[in-house]
């Protein structure tokens, strides 16, 4: 199914926004950049497919950051 483009639009942002501290939390947890890479980008497969169920109960960065944890 096709995400709209205010979807992608939202994801490109939390995406530049985020995408440092995801990928310094990656490096603690891993050491290889194979590892690195397939978690950074295993952490933004996920928050693309939740980001329609994000309620903004927290700062998106939080949301981002409780994924990238939980997800490594």
């Amino acid at each position: 199914m096709s995400k709209s483009p205010h979807h992608r639009a939202q994801f490109q942002q939390i995406y530049l926004e985020n995408q440092d501290r995801v990928y310094r939390l990656c490096r603690a947890y891993l050491g290889s950049d194979e590892e690195v890479d397939n978690l950074f980008q295993e952490v933004f497969l996920k928050v693309w497919q939740n980001l329609p169920t994000f309620r903004g109960e927290a700062a998106v960065s939080t949301w981002v950051y409780r994924i990238a944890v939980n997800t490594a």
